[in-house]
C-alpha cells in the first residue's frame, strides 16, 4: 500500500467508515514508508533501452520519418 492509500484508509477510519482492518501501527508505517519510484539510467534511443538488436537503424528510420511528416 502506498502512502495515498494508507492516507485514504485513515480518513475512513476517522469518518467511521473503515473497510480495512490493519492496526494503526500498521498504517503510520505505511504512510511513513519511502514510496520513491525506483529509476534507471537509460539512452534517448528507446529501441536500445528495449534490446532491439537494429535499435540505431530503427532509431533513424523513426527521425526520418518525423521530419517528413
Amino acid at each position: 500500500m502506498g502512502r495515498k492509500e494508507t492516507e485514504e484508509a485513515i480518513e475512513d477510519a476517522r469518518r467511521g467508515g473503515l473497510k480495512r482492518f490493519d492496526p494503526v501501527e500498521a498504517l503510520f508505517a505505511d504512510l511513513n514508508a519511502d514510496d520513491t519510484p525506483e529509476t534507471h539510467e537509460v539512452s534517448t534511443n528507446v529501441y536500445a533501452n528495449r534490446g532491439h538488436p537494429d535499435a540505431d537503424e530503427m532509431q533513424a528510420k523513426a527521425t526520418l520519418v518525423t521530419k517528413i511528416g
